[in-house]
């Protein structure tokens, strides 16, 4: 029963950590923990009580990524939010990349070293936010996406918490793997220890029985129905994802006005 619950707790601190951010929440700031990217079509419903209409006609309608990068530096009006307290010190940086390979460029912009979001063009010209999270994340070649989140509240320090996503060619979208997140046996051990030593009587159990390679981690990969499982095991299924294929070295450069005038109508 401690086991379960355990487990249980393991699982409540990370989707505590991978709400979805709302399509009005993003409008005076970055939120700091955004784990869970969002595919979702940018349209005018997605407005804010401070959102004017001069802002809706500059930042809905259909633009390239040249003046999507030209309204941000001139105007601080970004395609989800009006930042009006933005400051110019905060460093915003771009790139135009294929980073899906479906053979056209994507706009990814990385803001305040906290928030990475991917927009593209859909078939009918508009711009879509495919991918929205925390700056840290892994892109591979073959598509999928490592998301970490912005803050570790899980018993291991040897597994920084993510979510897994994996590019979907059919739908031009990113579908959700699955989130991820460990527990060490020697955070087990030095949390009963505090615990014992306050005269606690409710102890942690280590779930010792999934690590069979003796590594002193064990892994969960909440999805579907996946126990939980040794490092061996996780190594596997995580390779079932990314093919084994690298991360890719994105060219990110800082939005200023000789880059933006190097970016392609």
């Amino acid at each position: 029963m401690r086991k379960f619950l355990f487990i249980l707790c393991s699982v409540f601190l990370l989707t505590g950590c991978s709400d979805k951010t709302s399509e009005s929440s993003i409008t005076e700031t970055v939120p700091e923990s955004t784990t869970e990217l969002q595919t979702e079509k940018v349209t005018t419903e997605m407005t804010t009580e401070t959102t004017t209409e001069a802002t809706i006609s500059n930042v809905y309608e259909k633009q390239t990524y040249r003046e999507v990068l030209e309204n941000m530096y001139y105007d601080c009006k970004f395609l989800d939010w009006d930042y009006k307290n933005y400051n110019r010190d905060v460093p915003i940086d771009f790139a135009v990349y294929d980073i899906d390979s479906d053979g056209r460029d994507e706009l990814l912009v990385t803001f305040d070293h906290r928030a990475i979001y991917v927009y593209d063009h859909n078939a009918d010209g508009n711009l879509v936010k495919q991918l929205s999270g925390y700056i840290r994340s892994d892109f591979y070649e073959n598509g999928a996406v490592r998301v970490y989140s912005a803050h570790n509240q899980t018993h291991s320090f040897k597994v920084s918490p993510f979510v897994m996503y994996k590019y979907n060619k059919e739908t031009d979208s990113y579908d959700e793997c699955g989130n991820v997140s460990g527990i060490d046996k020697d955070i087990v051990d030095r949390v009963n220890q505090q615990i014992e030593e306050v005269g606690g009587t409710e102890f942690f159990e280590y779930p010792a029985e999934y690590d069979t390679s003796s590594s002193g981690t064990v892994y969960y990969w909440i999805n579907e129905a996946v126990e939980p499982l040794d490092v061996t095991e996780y190594n596997k299924y995580y390779a079932q994802f990314t093919e084994n294929t690298d991360i890719i070295d994105i060219p990110f450069m800082e939005l200023t006005e000789e880059n933006i005038e190097n970016v392609s109508e």
